[in-house]
């Protein structure tokens, strides 16, 4: 039945013409490190009118903020 729909949905002229123009990128795994802080992810976070500069390392899932002075010298 899974099949069917997923079929089905990926045929509809109306599903096609009102799918997302930019599709997902597919997930990619990495390697998780035996010791914190040597791989981490940065983001930056715009919350209540302030920007963040989100890190997180990717061991422990430490998250850390910085606030940035963004649009300002």
């Amino acid at each position: 039945m899974t099949v069917d729909l997923t079929e089905k949905i990926k045929n509809c002229p109306v599903c096609l013409k009102n799918r997302p123009s930019q599709q997902p990128e597919p997930l990619r795994s990495h390697e998780i490190s035996p010791l914190p802080w040597p791989k981490v992810g940065t983001d930056i976070l715009h919350k209540n009118r302030r920007n963040y500069l989100v890190t997180i390392d990717h061991y422990s899932k430490w998250p850390e903020f910085i606030i940035t002075l963004s649009g300002q010298n």
